[in-house]
């Protein structure tokens, strides 16, 4: 008997999200539970029905804790090097590691890889900053 065998992007994109789910989950399952659920009976009690009270009242309070741990999963996939690599699926980190010796494939790849985990963290923190700024102004 031969096991099918699991290797590529999809097999990594599912180890990928197994892993990572927690990073999401946990974040947004202590701000579903500091929730006061005042506000999402106040909504059904004016006659919102489930969906409009879950996107405008709870989604925009889950906001923040959905994009730090969106930013943790992306930083840590970015980086991960070893499930990637056993599923035989090419990343920026494999490259960088499969040609250390020759600078000039290296080099590139490791300025692609911190110009994009860079870029990823000045978005979330101007994002984090407009909606601050947003609910301080009374508009959130």
């Amino acid at each position: 008997m031969q096991f099918p065998r699991i290797e590529g992007f999809w097999a990594a994109f599912a180890v990928l999200t197994l892993l990572t789910y927690p990073y999401v989950y946990l974040p947004v399952a202590a701000r579903l539970r500091r929730m006061p659920p005042s506000h999402e009976e106040s909504a059904r009690l004016l006659g919102s029905g489930p969906l409009a009270t879950f996107a405008r009242i709870v989604l925009p309070q889950l906001t923040g804790a959905i994009a730090a741990g969106g930013l943790l999963v992306f930083l840590y996939v970015l980086s991960d090097f070893g499930a990637v690599q056993l599923l035989r699926y090419d990343t920026l980190t494999r490259v960088i590691f499969a040609n250390q010796l020759d600078r000039a494939v290296a080099l590139p790849a490791a300025l692609q890889l911190a110009v994009l985990a860079l870029t990823l963290v000045a978005v979330s923190g101007a994002l984090t900053w407009l909606l601050v700024v947003r609910r301080s102004d009374g508009l959130g």
